[in-house]
Order: C-alpha cells, then structure tokens, then sequence
C-alpha cells in the first residue's frame, strides 16, 4: 500500500467514525495515480478502510476518454478481478480533475440541499472559502454524471460541487486540502439543532415481532410535532434513504392495531418507533441521518422531495439493489 493510500484509508477511517460525515456505507472518495484512479467500492463502509479492502483500481485513462467524449453509459474497466465493483458514483470522480475526490452525504450540507434552491444561500456563505457548482437532483450514475459535467462545463474552475437532495463533492490535491474545506464549508453552512422532548422511558411495543429503536432520542420522530409532521409528508428527502428505508414509511396512529408484522420498521404516533429482526445497523445508520436532518428544519422551511417518478427510478435499479445487499451483508 502506497503512503497517499495508507493516509487516505486513515482519513476514511476519522470520517466514517462521526454520523455527520458518513453513515454506514454512505459517501465515497477517490485518487488519480499514474492513469489509475483508485476509487471505494461499492457498499463497502469508509469507516472499514484500515480492517479490509474497500477500494477498487479503474482504467482511469479509458474513463476520462469517454467521459470527454459525453458517453455517460461507459462502464469503468476495472485493472483487477474479484467481488468488489466500483462505486455506482465513479463516473463522478472520474469527472472532476482534482488528484482526490471526496463525495460525502454530510449532514450540515444535507439539511440545506434538501430544501428548494438553497444556491442562494450558499452563494452568500461560501463565496470566500471555495468555486462551487450546483447540480439538480438527477438518478446516481449517468444521469448524475451528465448533470455534473454540464455544470464544471460552465464552472471549470469549480473545487466543489453541492447535489440537490443528494450531497457534497470535494476536489483537491492532497487530504489536508480536502479536509480543509470540508471543515471551513459545514462550519459556515452549520445549522442549530433542535431540542427534542420525550419520555424518559418508551411504553412497550404493541407486537411481539418488534422492538423499540435504539437510541433512545430516534422515539423524538414520532412524539415531536414537526418530526412526525415531517414523516407524514417529508419522508423521501435523498437516494440513499428510499433505497435502504423505503418509498413510505409504515405509520401508525397512537393505540391503532398493529395489522401484520412485515414492516421492517414501524411508527406509532406518541408511543415509539420499533423495528423487526430484518432491520439491519445501515438501515439504523439512514434512520439516524434522517433524525439528524430534520432536527435541523424549522417549522417555517420548506422541503424538496423526490417525486414518486424519482422514487420508483431509484428502487427498480438493479445496481442499487446490489448496493444495499452488499452494504448489509458487510
């Protein structure tokens, strides 16, 4: 392993360890070396990168060849075989020129791009600390790709890239200039959480079947009047929460019967939230993204969802159910 490797796997390591920069197998980086571009593979965790292997060598020539050439469906030509494939987002570091790349779904950024046009704001409070690019939500993997190119077409000199209802994109030559940013951008863009009440102890569950949620602060969802307000009519906020939680929540009212025990994972009004055997610890790390954002919303905010066409796009694609089997298994 090179030292630029070893330090790398390190950062992915600092990274995975905090909720508000990764969650489960979440987020991705990448380096350029020598025509090579060396990218995480998909459903591995960044938190894992010093236990096993998690990454994966491209032909970044042949890569870079297409992508100049707008062919947005090329498939990267690995340089070695086993079971591990590249991100379903390697078309995205491809793309940006910078030596490394770092995408992340980073909860400061995340609470402002799932809400309408936050470019904005942005533009007021980064204009000093970095050249960004804004792109609107689109599928990951070639539809992304395509919408980032159009916008480093049009901002060339573009450092970093936000993604609608999606995440943050980071290129630069070395760790500490990644990191660097990373810091300086979710200092600016930091957003005051609330304060959420609830019982010191949570009733039991309704059903043999389930379980309540762990942490104890996850039961806010369903005993704070915005939190439930906002699963009721804000639950498909980015991919990775329709991919591993699903279109639609299973709610229940307080004291209403529980029909069947095939939800994963269930919420009852002023009571808890309980989960299954089949609920799994990324499926926990989504839930906890998804608390984390909303924690950071006012009532008086609108939020942008991802139309149910997005939704049904997202759940019937192959690489995505792929992705969540492997990421769970890990």
């Amino acid at each position: 392993m090179s030292d630029l490797q070893q330090e790398l796997c390190d950062y992915c390591v600092k990274l995975g360890a905090d909720r508000l920069w990764v969650q489960g197998a979440g987020g991705n980086i990448s380096f350029k070396q020598n025509d090579i571009l060396t990218v995480k593979a998909s459903g591995t965790w960044l938190a894992h990168a010093n236990q096993k292997n998690i990454f994966t060598n491209i032909n970044y020539h042949h890569l870079r060849e297409a992508l100049d050439n707008k062919d947005f469906t090329v498939t990267p030509q690995m340089l070695e075989t086993g079971q591990l494939k590249p991100s379903i987002e390697t078309l995205m570091h491809g793309l940006m020129r910078h030596k490394i790349v770092l995408h992340l779904h980073a909860i400061e950024s995340l609470a402002w791009l799932v809400r309408p046009q936050p470019q904005d704001i942005f533009t007021t409070k980064l204009a000093k600390i970095c050249r960004f690019a804004m792109v609107p939500y689109a599928k990951p993997g070639a539809k992304l790709a395509e919408q980032i190119a159009d916008a480093l077409a049009n901002n060339p000199d573009a450092n970093v890239v936000f993604l609608q209802n999606h995440g943050i994109v980071i290129g630069g030559e070395s760790i500490k200039e990644i990191d660097d940013l990373l810091q300086r951008i979710h200092t600016v863009l930091s957003n005051e959480a609330r304060s959420i009440k609830i019982p010191d102890a949570i009733p039991p569950s309704p059903h043999h079947a389930y379980q309540p949620i762990m942490p104890h602060s996850l039961h806010g969802l369903v005993y704070d009047d915005l939190l439930w307000h906002l699963i009721n009519t804000a639950w498909a906020l980015y991919p990775d929460h329709v991919v591993f939680l699903g279109a639609v929540p299973k709610i229940y009212q307080e004291n209403q019967k529980i029909d069947n025990d095939d939800a994963e994972l269930i919420f009852i009004k002023n009571h808890g939230i309980f989960s299954n055997k089949k609920f799994t610890a990324i499926k926990q790390a989504q839930l906890q993204c998804y608390y984390d954002v909303l924690i950071r919303q006012n009532a008086d905010t609108p939020l942008q969802t991802l139309t149910d066409a997005q939704i049904a796009e997202l759940l019937n694609w192959d690489a995505e159910h792929y992705r969540m089997q492997l990421a769970e298994n890990r």
